[in-house]
C-alpha cells in the first residue's frame, strides 16, 4: 500500500515536470525565449522533490508491516508484469510532396508548421514505403 502512494506520488510529479517543461519549450519554439534557466529549475526542484520523498518513503516503510510488501516475480514477462513505453518522443520523416494535396514541392519547412502524411506516391521507391505511417498530426517541421 505505501509502494502504491509512492509511485502515483511519483508519477504525479513526474507528469507535472513534463507539462512545466513542454510549456517552456512550447514558448521557445514560439520565439519567446530560451527558457533554459527556468526549465533547470523546474528539475531540480523536481529532483529535490524526489529526494525528500524517497528519503521519508524509506523511513516509512522501514516501520510498517511486511504484511503488505510488494512481490516482483522471479522472471519478468512483458505484458504480464510489465509494459513497455515506446514511441514516446519521436522524429518523423516525410517529403513534402506527400504533405499536401497538389504533391507539389513548392514551399519550405516554415509553411508546414501543421501538416500530414496524406499519401505516399512511390512506396517502393521512397522514405514513406518503408517506415511505419504517421497518423496523426506532423508538427514543426525541421
Amino acid at each position: 500500500m505505501l509502494f502504491k502512494l509512492f509511485s502515483h506520488v511519483t508519477l504525479t510529479h513526474a507528469r507535472g515536470l513534463v507539462m512545466i517543461v513542454s510549456a517552456y519549450e512550447i514558448l521557445a519554439k514560439s520565439g519567446l525565449g530560451r527558457f533554459e534557466t527556468e526549465m533547470a529549475a523546474a528539475r531540480k526542484l523536481y529532483d529535490h522533490f524526489i529526494y525528500s520523498l524517497t528519503k521519508t518513503a524509506l523511513k516509512c516503510t522501514s516501520r510498517a508491516s511486511n504484511s503488505f510488501s510488494r512481490c516482483d516475480p522471479v522472471n519478468h514477462k512483458l505484458g504480464e508484469t510489465y509494459e513497455m513505453f515506446t514511441e514516446l518522443l519521436q522524429g518523423h520523416l516525410e517529403l513534402e510532396s506527400d504533405m499536401n494535396e497538389r504533391m507539389s514541392c513548392s514551399q519550405n519547412c516554415a509553411h508546414y508548421t501543421t501538416a500530414e502524411a496524406m499519401h505516399c506516391f512511390s512506396p517502393t521507391q521512397q522514405i514513406c514505403g518503408t517506415q511505419k505511417r504517421c497518423h496523426g498530426t506532423l508538427r514543426d517541421c525541421q
